[in-house]
């Protein structure tokens, strides 16, 4: 980790390639070789990371994420989720099962590199800086509902609709349950946390809690990380947050440099030769379709084109849940899923990649600005124009404002529909052959 650091690398990169040189795949004596023990690692790490993220974000701050922003993270996930149900049939070493998987993975960047490498920069607070903290906001809450359902469907040996609607709704009570549960408790959960003042029992208060939801996530047939997650919005929005985050800290770095490490060890570099054609053809359709979505989805938002370019360059970089999503055996495939090692090789490549086109992003912008066509320069002008007075209209006042937030509520809802329609539409088409080609076979 620490020869990561040095050579101006994502520390997850360190990690994966120590949890490959210390697993039970590359020693002549392995330290580790139980995989029971290491995938346990894996979903423990993951558990307190998203209590992590969840103490971060607040339900409060997760209210706040504004439309527009919301609107390209909604562009961007589709976009990407679309992306991987298409190419996961056309790529050796996976087939259509793989498509809803690697399509979630795809959706997500990693908002542990990203956050760490604008508060690096000084970016946080600029405008642009500030749209990848919101997009990532949406991608971080989405990647719950996606893992969640995701494992639902991994664990019940079916990826039908019914399945996966039956997990949503699922997802959907529990999460209502447990805010409102939140909401109303809040101050009396606050006050229980801190009778002792006593750091320690705070700390272990809050982890039981963590705990506890988690289970309860698992006899509902969700993923423990749901119950961590939500428990840590809930401990988010309450006077202890502070200091809940400021003992969680340390716990929480310790247990994700563990989930890595275990991703790592899952690894068996003898097979990576066989997964680097897949990788590299899904790392360039990962980094090629985040920068456009979200570039695309900036410009639609009312960003300039220059705060776009910015955005759309600094987004791929592959992460925690999308390595927790590969840890996922789809439904129906026998043996150990290829796509964990695909998706570890594509983190890697991203983590080195792009720095360099988050770098770049900048001087790109600037060059566009100077040598693009004068025709192109005017159109972007009035696309952006046009956004403008687009978004100005939805904030009017009166009964004017009304109506316009109501038909752009419509157009919204019916995109979503259409999009949803897209993706089901697109399973379906890689699903069904398959389907009717067992049944065929079958006496």
């Amino acid at each position: 980790m620490g020869l990561a650091r040095l050579v101006g690398q994502p520390p997850v990169l360190g990690y994966l390639l120590t949890g490959v040189l210390i697993g039970p795949y590359t020693l002549p004596t392995p330290l580790i070789s139980n995989l029971d023990t290491i995938g346990l690692l894996a979903e423990l790490g993951l558990v307190l990371l998203l209590f992590a993220i969840g103490l971060e974000l607040g339900w409060r701050r997760i209210r706040s994420i504004g439309f527009q922003v919301l609107a390209i993270g909604v562009v961007e996930i589709s976009t990407m989720i679309l992306f991987g149900v298409w190419i996961a049939g056309m790529l050796p070493g996976l087939d259509a099962s793989h498509g809803l998987y690697l399509g979630g993975a795809l959706a997500i960047s990693s908002s542990a590199i990203l956050l760490k490498s604008l508060r690096d920069g000084a970016n946080l607070n600029t405008g642009w800086g500030r749209t990848i903290v919101g997009i990532l906001l949406v991608e971080d809450f989405a990647a719950v509902i996606l893992l969640t359902i995701l494992a639902g469907l991994a664990t019940t040996g079916s990826a039908s609709m019914a399945d996966a609607l039956w997990l949503a709704a699922k997802l959907g009570l529990f999460c209502i349950a447990v805010l409102v549960m939140g909401t109303l408790l809040g101050s009396r959960l606050s006050r229980a946390l801190t009778w002792s003042r006593s750091d320690e029992t705070l700390l272990l208060s809050s982890l039981g809690l963590c705990f506890l939801l988690a289970l309860c996530a698992t006899l509902l047939g969700l993923s423990p990380a749901a119950g961590a997650f939500l428990v840590g919005v809930v401990i988010g929005d309450t006077e202890v947050s502070p200091r809940v985050a400021r003992l969680v800290s340390p716990v929480r770095d310790m247990f994700g440099a563990l989930f890595f490490l275990s991703i790592g060890m899952l690894i068996d570099y003898r097979t990576l030769g066989d997964f680097l054609v897949p990788a590299l053809a899904i790392a360039v359709v990962f980094m090629v379709g985040k920068i456009a979505a979200n570039t695309v989805g900036s410009l639609l938002a009312g960003r300039s084109p220059a705060d776009a370019v910015k955005v759309g360059m600094t987004m791929p970089q592959m992460g925690e849940f999308s390595l927790a999503i590969g840890r996922l055996s789809p439904s129906g495939v026998l043996g150990a899923s290829p796509l964990g090692a695909i998706l570890s090789i594509v983190t890697a490549v991203t983590s080195v990649l792009a720095p360099l086109t988050s770098r770049v992003a900048l001087p790109l912008a600037q060059w566009l600005n100077r040598r693009s066509p004068a025709i192109l320069r005017r159109l972007m002008l009035a696309v952006q124009i046009g956004v403008d007075t687009f978004w100005t209209a939805l904030s009017l006042p009166g009964e004017t404002g009304r109506l316009l937030r109501n038909a752009g509520r419509s157009i919204l809802i019916n995109v979503c529909i259409v999009v949803l329609l897209a993706v089901a539409g697109t399973g379906l088409l890689f699903a069904v052959p398959a389907l009717v080609g067992t049944m065929i076979s079958v006496p």
